[in-house]
């Protein structure tokens, strides 16, 4: 029995999104005529502002709301809203080039100059060294950084930036030292403005990227974060002033989701949101189980902007939105923050929305005015991103120094008080707040670093949890995390009864967990036709390893696919559904693309997949080789090199990869199954039975291991026991058609 033709394991649904929310920032020169020239002059009056069609809805010049709306145009007009991008302006930005500034960081040595009235940045490393003319800026404090134009209608953002407080240049990724074949280098992808920024910077933004010739031809209607952005279409309110204004006629949760687009880490699914859309119809938010993202405890790890925390918060379960505490035109704070009063707005007694009552007096043991009594530095910590951008977490979490000595979670004690140890920290909290540290929100934070951990213990105590999660983003992270062991009957038990569950991310994180198994189908079918869109694309995902969805469905997800195309993760995903569909023109060139656009261990594998199929077999071996390479203690690669193998017929070779898997991941089910048959290749029965033995314990529901531990018992003369395992197989499955034909013959 050989080990089987090779199949990838990047299932079209799994592969993890590299990208997601604006990173830092990052088009071409002809897509800058058309951007909105932002000059303040006289008071109100804004010159200069030319427009450019994009398709979501007719341009509308922010002066037209100004006419009627000054005191809300007065409030925008100076935000960093209403300067997200302009071009360049010689009177404001000559200071950053002169006198000319040299900055040195890693392998690269950057200076800003300026000539005869045109500014230069010169960039000298690995690469080459090159001169490049910024044509725009994004960002106006504590950090500017500037735009230069590529080939093919991108905008790039270098890795330095201008500080115009201190009068500084500084490298955004601080001591990293980024070489130029990194997807996050500077003129990589990762730093591509068309799209990893524009859509927050610019108003009404058409990406425009042409798949066949990778190149944009971006559009928008307005520069910066404009009326429009956040009211959508205004043409009729303009034609009439009597006629509704859409924008202000959205639900809280619509203008929550206005906010949300921009104000997310998140995976986008159309390109196409407008105001009023639904958040999950357009975005996958990154939460907890994103890997290196989040803290345990949910606090802010990676640069995950507001609305991830803010959704894994009890302030939002409770209906807090974003302008319960900030003005929607300026940003800032409703009320003051610095003494407490925003917070104690909704938390002094007699509270509102549900609020928890505070006492500030009894409830921060800090003297009064001091930074320990204010609310937002316990409970929203400030974490420095680009290296100069201070930003508060909007998880409203509680600091539990516990959780700093047993997963180095940082906590807003010894934030503040650097000077002093963790056990110092747990010693005051314990005399504070005694039993009420062991509160839920720790209990949570110690399963998710377990489930990180890969601990199966952690399984029943997590079921248990989220079913008594109130909260959906936790409730659909805990059981992405619980997705190892999805076989498991207790684990499929809970992924089924949330396949019902009122909260769409609950409903996304349950149906990625299913397929692969027939009996699936049935679960997942419904889902296709789920109301929010973000459930339809992963039940499509997960349908077509069982099915052929519907149209509908399968056109929503290629629209899904090309939406990410001039991503290496899109590339991916591309080469995945073509694969899928046996489309292997088309697999191989998005395959290599991927490659070419980011050389890891997932697109080398799904490249060496590609080629398998294309029967190159040497080719798909070097190719998967080069995977391993990439990521040598990826379980998943070296099982996919093992099952290439065994296609070749090199038991040897294939035994010594799948091995390999299963030191790196003991839990394997899968790879122990096709060990087990690669050592009976080798005459090493009693070998492969232990292997398949052990495979049957990890796969419960599948009849493939005892089926084939029947086949190595009737080759050691054990009749019974083969009757024993074929019994077993066809219990799991009784028209397992290999397990029945050979019962048949035994009888």
């Amino acid at each position: 029995m050989g080990i089987g033709r090779l199949r990838i394991l990047l299932t079209i649904f799994s592969i993890v999104a590299v990208g997601g929310g604006a990173l830092w920032l990052m088009g071409s020169r002809d897509g800058w005529r058309g951007f909105s020239i932002m000059k303040k002059v006289a008071g109100d009056r804004v010159i200069g502002e030319e427009l450019r069609q994009a398709s979501h809805y007719p341009p509308l010049n922010s002066t037209q709301c100004a006419q009627c709306h000054q005191t809300a145009f007065r409030d925008w007009i100076g935000t960093h809203h209403a300067m997200a991008n302009r071009l360049i302006d010689w009177e404001q930005d000559k200071s950053a080039f002169i006198p000319t500034r040299k900055l040195k960081e890693g392998d690269f040595l950057t200076v800003a100059s300026a000539t005869n009235g045109k500014l230069t940045i010169t960039s000298s490393g690995p690469d080459r060294e090159s001169d490049y003319h910024p044509e725009a800026v994004i960002g106006v404090a504590p950090l500017r950084q500037f735009l230069i134009p590529f080939p093919r209608g991108r905008l790039q953002t270098e890795e330095v930036a201008y500080d115009p407080a201190k009068k500084e240049w500084f490298d955004v990724y601080g001591h990293e030292n980024r070489q130029p074949h990194e997807w996050g280098f500077w003129k990589n992808r990762g730093m591509t403005w068309n799209a990893q920024c524009a859509f927050c910077h610019t108003t009404g933004l058409n990406k425009g990227y042409d798949m066949d010739t990778d190149t944009y031809k971006t559009t928008w209607t307005a520069m910066g974060v404009s009326c429009s952005q956040c009211h959508g279409d205004m043409t009729a309110h303009l034609k009439n002033p009597q006629a509704k204004l859409q924008g202000l006629m959205m639900s809280r949760a619509q203008t929550m989701a206005n906010c949300a687009s921009c104000h997310a880490r998140r995976e986008e699914l159309t390109g196409r949101f407008k105001p009023g859309d639904a958040f999950c119809d357009h975005y996958r938010p990154y939460l907890v189980d994103s890997p290196g993202v989040y803290y345990p405890d949910g606090q802010v790890l990676e640069e995950d902007f507001e609305y991830g925390s803010f959704l894994m918060s009890r302030m939002a379960l409770k209906g807090v939105m974003c302008m319960d505490c900030h003005n929607s035109h300026t940003s800032k704070t409703i009320l003051p923050y610095e003494n407490n009063a925003l917070c104690l707005s909704c938390h002094a007694p007699p509270t509102r929305m549900g609020a928890i009552p505070i006492v500030t007096a009894t409830h921060t043991f800090h003297k009064a005015g001091t930074a320990g009594d204010r609310c937002v530095d316990c409970h929203m910590p400030i974490t420095n991103y680009m290296q100069r951008h201070p930003r508060r977490d909007h998880g409203f979490t509680i600091p539990d120094p516990l959780l700093t000595k047993v997963q180095g979670t940082p906590n807003a004690c010894n934030r503040c008080h650097s000077d002093q140890t963790t056990d110092w920290a747990i010693d005051w909290t314990k005399k504070w707040y005694g039993n009420k540290m062991e509160r839920r929100t720790r209990q949570r934070a110690l399963l998710v670093g377990r489930l990180r951990d890969g601990e199966e213990a952690a399984v029943p105590a997590t079921i248990a949890m989220e079913q008594s999660e109130e909260i959906g983003a936790w409730r659909s992270s805990l059981l992405a995390l619980l997705s190892p062991w999805a076989a498991e009957s207790r684990v499929r038990e809970a992924m089924t009864n949330a396949l019902h569950d009122p909260d769409p991310l609950v409903r996304a994180a349950a149906v990625k967990s299913f397929g692969g198994n027939p009996k699936d189908a049935a679960l997942i079918r419904p889902l296709l036709d789920d109301p929010v869109r973000l459930v339809r694309l992963d039940a499509t995902g997960a349908a077509l390893q069982l099915f052929d969805p519907p149209g509908p469905q399968y056109g929503e997800y290629r629209r899904y696919l090309d939406n990410q195309s001039d991503e290496p993760q899109g590339a991916l995903r591309q080469a995945d559904l073509a694969l899928h569909d046996q489309r292997l023109t088309d697999a191989d060139k998005w395959a290599r693309k991927a490659v070419a656009w980011e050389p890891s261990g997932p697109s080398y594998s799904l490249l060496g997949s590609v080629l398998d199929a294309e029967g190159k077999l040497p080719e798909a071996e070097g190719a998967l080789k080069s995977a391993v390479a990439s990521e040598p203690k990826n379980a998943n690669l070296q099982f996919n090199l093992g099952l290439l193998y065994g296609e070749m017929n090199r038991p040897i070779d294939a035994t010594d990869a799948l091995q390999a898997a299963v030191r790196i991941e003991p839990q394997f089910g899968r790879a122990w199954y096709n060990l087990g048959l690669a050592k009976a290749q080798l005459d090493k029965v009693k070998d492969g039975m232990d292997a398949l033995a052990h495979a049957e314990t990890l796969m419960p529901e599948s009849p493939e291991p005892p089926y084939a531990l029947a086949t190595l018992q009737l080759r050691q003369n054990d009749a019974d026991g083969a009757r024993v395992s074929l019994q077993k197989a066809l219990q799991l499955d009784p028209n397992y058609q290999p397990a029945r034909e050979l019962m048949d013959r035994l009888k």
